[in-house]
């Protein structure tokens, strides 16, 4: 896909590999560096239903003489299967790329600036989602929707997205901003300092 041409050089070969977990996988029509583009295609086309997606990789594997029909079945179990880990390793990847190429284009800043931002979401009433992310006080059983608050480390240069923590809605924005900044990719850290643009 072209999406795949123009931005495949920001992620490494690790952000699209399958995780070592032991399960046997057959090779599909939609393996998941396909669908891992398939999907990011999908969000920047607002409203763009997942039978677009098919057409747009029918027409894609026409070249390869590859022929399946319309359905929409395999696509959006692939799509379900995306593995947690290959997302997060592709969001990390993707913001350290735009993060470079913003700074050098940001005269007179000597440090990298980030911001930082909370918000909550309504989440599907489902028996799973309510053991995670309780409704919030004052909803009667059966009559709402849990509720999760998300916060987000922000790079002001690039506007990409750094770091990420959520919780239920209950937790502070405090604690919820200390889980963003401390997790395994310490997005702040002391003393760092822009790289000059040498050219």
């Amino acid at each position: 896909m072209e999406i795949e041409a123009q931005c495949r050089g920001f992620l490494s070969d690790r952000a699209l590999t399958p995780p070592a977990d032991g399960t046997r996988r057959r090779h599909r029509r939609f393996f998941l560096s396909r669908v891992f583009w398939c999907f990011i295609w999908q969000v920047l086309q607002p409203r763009t239903s997942c039978r677009a997606v098919v057409r747009q990789v029918q027409a894609f594997c026409e070249t390869d003489q590859q022929h399946f029909d319309e359905s929409t079945s395999a696509y959006c179990q692939a799509r379900g299967r995306l593995p947690l880990c290959c997302l997060e390793q592709a969001l990390t990847e993707s913001a350290q790329a735009a993060d470079r190429r913003a700074m050098n284009g940001v005269p007179g800043w000597s440090r990298p600036i980030k911001v930082v931002d909370a918000s909550s979401v309504r989440l599907p009433d489902t028996a799973a989602n309510r053991k995670l992310y309780p409704y919030p006080t004052g909803q009667r059983p059966g009559c709402g929707f849990p509720v999760m608050q998300l916060c987000g480390l922000y790079s002001l240069a690039s506007g990409a997205v750094l770091a990420t923590a959520q919780s239920p809605w209950s937790t502070h924005e405090m604690r919820l901003f200390k889980d963003a900044y401390s997790g395994p990719n310490r997005t702040l850290k002391p003393g760092s300092k822009r790289t000059p643009n040498p050219g």
